[in-house]
C-alpha cells in the first residue's frame, strides 16, 4: 500500500487562497472575515497593492468614500502601472463627484491598457462610453 502524506502548501499558494477568501468577503460584505483573510494573505506574502485595493473596495461598498480613496491611492502607489487599480479609484472619485480626478484616472487606465495589448473593440467602446458620460456629468466646467 502507498501512504500519502500531505505537504504544507507553498507560501504563495497560501497567500493566494487567503486572498481569494478576502475577495469573497468583500462581495458578501463580511468585514471581519475580510480583515482576517487579508492578515493571513499578507503573512504569506500577498502583494500589498492587492490588499489595499480590497480594503478600498469594501470601504466604498460601505459608503466610507474618503477611507476608500485612501486605500485605493495606497494600492496605486504600490503598483502605478495597474489599470484595474486606476479604474477602481476612478469609480470612487466618481461617487464623490470629483469629475476631473475620475477622468484623469480613467484616461490613465485606458493609456495603460492600450499601451500593453490590443483591446477588444467592445471593451474600448465601453470605456469610451463611460468617459463620455463622465464628461457630460461633470457639467463641462472646470474639467481637468
Amino acid at each position: 500500500t502507498t501512504t500519502l502524506t500531505a505537504r504544507p502548501a507553498p507560501s504563495a499558494v497560501r497567500a493566494r487562497l487567503h486572498f481569494a477568501v478576502a475577495q469573497s468577503a468583500v462581495a458578501a460584505h463580511l468585514p471581519t472575515l475580510l480583515k482576517k483573510a487579508l492578515r493571513e494573505s499578507k503573512r504569506y506574502g500577498q502583494d500589498p497593492s492587492s490588499t489595499h485595493n480590497l480594503r478600498g473596495l469594501l470601504a466604498r461598498k460601505e459608503g466610507r468614500m474618503r477611507q476608500s480613496l485612501k486605500f485605493l491611492t495606497k494600492a496605486m502607489m504600490a503598483k502605478p502601472d495597474n489599470a484595474r487599480l486606476q479604474f477602481d479609484r476612478a469609480q470612487a472619485f466618481w461617487d464623490l463627484q470629483m469629475w476631473p480626478e475620475s477622468l484623469d484616472d480613467l484616461a490613465d487606465a485606458m493609456a495603460l491598457l492600450t499601451g500593453t495589448f490590443d483591446i477588444d473593440s467592445a471593451v474600448a467602446a465601453a470605456v469610451s462610453t463611460y468617459l463620455s458620460v463622465l464628461c457630460e456629468g461633470s457639467g463641462g466646467g472646470g474639467g481637468g
